[in-house]
């Protein structure tokens, strides 16, 4: 035969404990461990919300600069396509990157290689020498 848990508990506990003030204070208690981890999880949830838009806003202002980037550069002449090729490359290979999520030894491998393409991109545009006043415009952009 099953006791109900009151029934049981009244046996164990003074009857002090069994009463409506205790019952209460219990209940009490319970909502406040309850607000309490609603509290927690809400902060937890706002956390990862703000680090998710900040690297979001990270990504779309990279993307910009280097919409920006390749502009200028296709604007400039025929003489850059080499380096926009270069620049979509290092772009397609960070993308690449980011989301298949390479093993940890081809990350270094692949930080190495931007690392070293983003300075060939840099000598490259460092290179290049105006002919024109709209080309010195755009090299001092």
């Amino acid at each position: 035969m099953i006791q109900r848990p009151r029934a049981s508990l009244r046996r164990v506990l003074p009857s002090e404990h069994m009463s409506e003030q205790s019952r209460n204070i219990v209940n009490i208690a319970i909502g406040l461990i309850a607000t309490l981890s609603a509290i927690v999880l809400g902060l937890l949830v706002a956390s990862a919300k703000g680090a998710f838009d900040a690297r979001n806003d990270e990504i779309k202002q990279s993307a910009a600069r280097l919409v920006v980037l390749d502009r200028t550069l296709r604007q400039y002449g025929p003489e850059t396509k080499d380096i926009r090729v270069l620049l979509q490359e290092l772009t397609q290979r960070r993308i690449d990157h980011t989301w298949n999520k390479a093993q940890p030894r081809d990350h270094v491998r692949i930080v190495r290689e931007d690392a070293s393409s983003s300075e060939i991109i840099r000598n490259r545009l460092w290179q290049l020498t105006p002919a024109t006043e709209a080309q010195r415009w755009l090299h001092a952009r």
